[in-house]
């Protein structure tokens, strides 16, 4: 665990940076300019994609695993909260399982009520 800890929180620190840099990319575009949606689109997906490895490396027993659960989920949590359109299943049936709906029916212990 000593390695992943550093290194999860460091891409973390980088995509929050990134946020701060571009605060246009945190929040959904409400205009139609396509330029933005793409942008916005690919900073959710960065977000995304380490949203599942966080709760890829957190699956397992013993106290490490407990302990990446104990720091990790309340971020997933957070991310969740902030883009609430990452846990939605898609709308083809087929693609359901890249998303990450499992992650807010198991594993959200701390994700606010809806």
């Amino acid at each position: 665990m000593t390695a992943i800890t550093p290194e999860l929180d460091r891409v973390y620190f980088d995509l929050l940076r990134i946020g701060l840099e571009h605060p246009e990319l945190v929040d959904f575009p409400t205009t139609h300019d396509r330029s933005k949606a793409r942008q916005y689109d690919a900073y959710a997906f960065m977000i995304w994609n380490f949203v599942e490895t966080v709760f890829d490396r957190c699956q397992g027993w013993g106290w490490s695993k407990r302990r990446l659960r104990d720091t990790w989920y309340p971020v997933i949590a957070a991310e969740n909260a902030r883009q609430p359109g990452l846990v939605q299943p898609p709308a083809e049936p087929q693609q359901v399982q890249g998303t990450l709906l499992p992650i807010h029916r198991r594993a959200l212990p701390y994700a606010p009520a809806r």
